[in-house]
């Protein structure tokens, strides 16, 4: 007997993009491109799991060497350093799968406004591309102006909370400099134990680095996708719904749906 294929194995990012889209889709949204929503929306769900999947993996090598360090200082105090290249490739493959997820999640425009409406198809310039195209498209007689203003906003403020500093960091490692210099320091506390400090990206820790940049970027995908649905929905806005209601109409992931419809504004 063949065995189902799951759509995702994660609950958050589920339930954040794929159960967010069904839950409006059953109160009417886009109902006339329900099925090419639906295919942008899962393809916009796996590039989501990439940057989960290189986080993970920097916080398994991160874990793993800091162990290994730890032994070797505290065994030969001058065993010398060595770069965590491993590490380092997890921290530019992260970053540039979130831009890259960026880059899809622009596309799911296309379905709901229609081919050749907005003339940007990608995140270009960190959102300020898909900005201007989306004030011009306020123009247009279908357009849901609540929907325009409250998604232009979101992509001003996420250039400012994250995005601008992420992709200005990604574009850094991958046309200018390479990321270098990731290495396990040796701190030696006053008991004589040498602890094998985790190496950090521009002063900060990196792994709360990634963990934040990934959380901001999963949630500003939840909130792009459900403003967009509403994007050709004349006197629509969006509505924030209740976690415990919503899983128990959904069932599993079905907490993390943050938008319901609100009518008639």
């Amino acid at each position: 007997m063949q065995r189902p294929v799951l759509m995702w194995d994660d609950d958050e990012i589920g339930g954040r993009i794929y159960l967010q889209a069904c839950h409006l889709f059953a109160a009417g949204l886009a109902a006339d491109q329900k099925s090419r929503v639906v295919q942008h929306a899962v393809s916009v769900l796996h590039k989501l799991t990439a940057p989960k999947y290189h986080m993970n993996n920097y916080a398994r090598l991160e874990l793993e060497q800091k162990a290994e360090w730890e032994a070797r200082f505290n065994v030969e105090p001058d065993s010398g350093l060595r770069e965590a290249l491993e590490m380092t490739a997890e921290v530019e493959a992260f970053l540039f799968q979130v831009k890259s997820s960026l880059d899809m999640l622009a596309k799911l425009l296309i379905p709901v406004v229609g081919r050749g409406t907005l003339k940007t198809h990608t995140y270009g310039n960190k959102g300020e591309d898909l900005e201007k195209g989306l004030k011009q498209f306020r123009r247009n007689s279908a357009a849901n102006p609540w929907a325009v203003d409250a998604l232009v906003s979101l992509v001003q403020h996420g250039r400012m909370a994250w995005i601008e500093s992420t992709v200005s960091m990604r574009d850094r490692f991958s046309h200018f400099t390479a990321l270098t210099g990731l290495r396990f320091q040796p701190i030696e506390w006053p008991s004589g134990w040498i602890e094998a400090r985790c190496p950090t990206l521009d002063g900060d820790e990196i792994l709360p680095k990634l963990r934040k940049i990934y959380q901001s970027n999963l949630e500003f995908h939840q909130d792009f996708m459900a403003i967009a649905l509403c994007l050709k929905s004349q006197g629509v806005k969006l509505a924030l719904e209740s976690p415990t209601a919503m899983e128990g109409a959904w069932k599993s992931g079905g907490r993390f749906i943050k938008w319901g419809v609100a009518v008639a504004i």
